[in-house]
């Protein structure tokens, strides 16, 4: 049997076993306040991060983590090694490689790198949109950041 299965069987026992604590009880309260067809993903979230014991103190730097994480965002600066691209040239029709860590990070065939998201424009009604001035050139080692650039009405 493999690590990840047996590290998953683990998992599922601790779970099985452990109480609901405090916190599990105030996601499912919460949580179903705004949106009952959600609760019980969120509350089983709320049971696997209970089991880990974390004070106010390591929760307050592992939350930020798993938030960015689960939004597909990296957590260290990507590299631009190989094994970070995802070649896309059969879906684009020309040479074009995607970064598997960060998805609005794309490579061309010069080499040369680009995050499409870099800028993000806003109106002064409260939306927002890219475009082909969103992109802008990365060099490695890279941290994704996003300016918002203000526009006129």
């Amino acid at each position: 049997m493999n690590t990840e299965r047996i590290e998953r069987i683990k998992l599922a026992w601790s779970i099985l076993w452990a109480s609901d604590t405090g916190l599990v009880r105030h996601v499912r309260s919460e949580v179903g306040r705004i949106d009952r067809d959600v609760v019980l993903t969120c509350t089983n979230i709320a049971r696997v991060f209970s089991l880990e014991g974390h004070s106010g103190a390591s929760a307050s730097i592992v939350i930020p983590w798993i938030e960015k994480a689960l939004s597909w965002q990296p957590l260290a600066p990507l590299t631009g090694e190989d094994d970070e691209w995802q070649d896309q040239s059969e879906a684009s029709g020309y040479p074009l490689w995607q970064n598997k860590r960060c998805g609005h990070v794309f490579k061309y065939a010069d080499g040369a790198c680009y995050d499409l998201n870099a800028r993000v424009f806003t109106t002064p009604d409260g939306g927002s949109y890219t475009d082909s001035n969103s992109r802008v050139q990365v060099v490695f080692p890279y941290s994704p950041r996003t300016e918002y650039v203000a526009c006129e009405a």
